[in-house]
């Protein structure tokens, strides 16, 4: 299996050369791993977002990070979210930061978060903004904000869940 590091993000460049790869299994793979980090791999939405961004006209740079995503993937497929059920003090947690110009060509921020509930990971996004922070401090709150409304509307509907039911749900370990 590969190292779990990103170094081998830093080397995608732009298309400068004419090297063109097919653009539609190019899609197709990155399609399948915005599905899967999505729903079950948030690990690696980060990469699969960075990778994604060549995806009109992707090269032999941007295919090779991709097929190496996707080996890493395939050497991991035995891995998994693990739920457990945990203590009840800690019913919902969470964090989120921010990337502050980190993109050479645009200088726009990405923010992500991850939410827990009982120590375990519920929902989680990485996105990048339409806006550019002009401080660390400003894409940090942009960061918060995001994650904050989440977390709001989280708390809203588990409290909303839970006037549904007038029982408790047996529970057995």
């Amino acid at each position: 299996m590969i190292p779990c590091n990103g170094n081998f993000l830093d080397k995608i460049k732009p298309n400068l050369s004419d090297n063109i790869v097919r653009i539609t299994s190019f899609q197709q793979a990155i399609r399948s791993s915005k599905n899967l980090d999505y729903h079950t791999r948030p690990e690696v939405m980060f990469t699969v977002n960075q990778i994604s961004k060549y995806s009109n006209k992707p090269n032999k740079c941007q295919w090779n990070a991709l097929k190496n995503l996707l080996h890493y993937l395939n050497g991991t497929k035995g891995k998994c979210l693990d739920y457990k059920w945990e203590s009840m003090k800690e019913a919902l947690n969470g964090w989120a930061d921010a990337d502050y110009a980190n993109d050479k060509k645009d200088r726009k921020l990405i923010a992500g978060y991850v939410i827990l509930s009982f120590r375990n990971p519920i929902r989680w996004l990485i996105k990048k903004k339409l806006v550019v922070a002009q401080s660390t401090t400003e894409a940090e709150y942009i960061a918060i904000k995001i994650f904050s409304k989440q977390l709001q509307w989280l708390t809203f509907s588990l409290k909303k869940f839970r006037s549904c039911f007038t029982s408790t749900i047996p529970y057995s370990k």
